[in-house]
């Protein structure tokens, strides 16, 4: 991709994420994020399709930069913590943009299944084993299997973040999200942020 291009590109996504925030997304128009962005309409269609590619390419970009995560992840003091990580970046992938860009990718996803959840799902493959561990050790208590235990878990997560949505980002995500993982799996005590 040339330098000019991915110029354009990250001031398209910047002006895009502020207008949806400001106005939604099925009131911000090409133009008017082009305007914002001091981007010809030329060069946005050279790089977009249209505003649910750009939409699209925000959250992709997140999806595929999981390097920062995976140092993390061997810095945390329990599985469980490992766990919460894994849960975190899903939800810190919804509030970077903010509300209104998240709400217009849900519906993206949900009329044409562009794969984002399909991503998430993937990350069972650390959340099961996580969880087993977690389980072994006393710190989960809750002894469904950790293969139907975490799939309950994620549905309630991604129903937090379309209230999220829905309350145009009036409710406290990370903080709700933490209590309903805790609460679901019934983590001991002492391993609890919130009682």
């Amino acid at each position: 991709m040339e330098k000019g291009n991915t110029k354009n590109i990250e001031k398209l996504k910047k002006a895009a994420i502020e207008l949806f925030q400001l106005y939604g997304y099925p009131n911000v128009t090409v133009n008017q994020i082009c305007k914002h962005a001091e981007v010809a309409r030329s060069s946005f269609y050279s790089i977009f399709k249209g505003k649910d590619e750009l939409i699209i390419s925000i959250y992709t970009m997140h999806l595929t930069q999981s390097e920062p995560l995976m140092s993390s992840f061997a810095l945390q003091r329990n599985d469980l913590e490992r766990l919460w990580l894994l849960y975190d970046y899903y939800i810190s992938l919804a509030m970077e943009p903010g509300y209104a860009v998240t709400a217009a990718m849900i519906s993206i996803e949900l009329n044409r299944n562009i794969g984002i959840y399909d991503h998430m799902m993937q990350s069972r493959k650390w959340s099961v084993p996580l969880c087993k561990n977690c389980q072994e050790q006393g710190i989960i208590r809750n002894r469904t299997t950790a293969e139907e235990l975490i799939p309950m878990v994620s549905t309630c997560l991604n129903n937090m973040v379309y209230e999220w949505c829905r309350l145009r980002g009036d409710y406290p995500l990370r903080e709700n999200a933490r209590k309903a993982v805790e609460c679901l799996l019934d983590v001991a005590p002492n391993y609890r942020k919130f009682t």
